[in-house]
């Protein structure tokens, strides 16, 4: 699951990919998101460009520090592309609205939580 510091829950299932051809392919050709994410994982920091070619539904992204600090986030439409403007760690690609839904803001700290109980 993926949660902010109070423990909300922003989502329940989560797919994490770590291989240079899974972060490629991502969401291309795949059904919209539901509550679910995709966490895109980087071995050390690097300048990402993230890219919406063959994915045909709009998404919210967040891009994480290696604190999980949100250092950008957005809204991309098919067939666009963003570029992160510092390195990132983690991308993190929700179902678009996720953002608004849940006032993400910018220099917030995102979790990689599991549900006790």
């Amino acid at each position: 699951m993926i949660c902010r510091e109070n423990g909300e829950i922003i989502s329940r299932k989560t797919r994490i990919v770590e291989s240079f051809l899974g972060r490629m392919r991502g969401l291309m050709f795949r059904k919209p998101l539901k509550d679910e994410a995709l966490i895109l994982s980087f071995k050390r920091p690097v300048s990402v460009n993230i890219h919406m070619v063959f994915v045909f539904f709009p998404i919210d992204f967040l891009f994480l520090d290696e604190k999980g600090v949100i250092v950008n986030y957005g809204n991309l439409s098919p067939m666009r592309g963003f570029a992160s403007s510092k390195n990132v760690k983690y991308v993190i690609e929700l179902p678009s609205g996720t953002i608004k839904k849940h006032g993400l803001r910018v220099g917030e700290r995102i979790m990689f939580c599991e549900k006790f109980g």
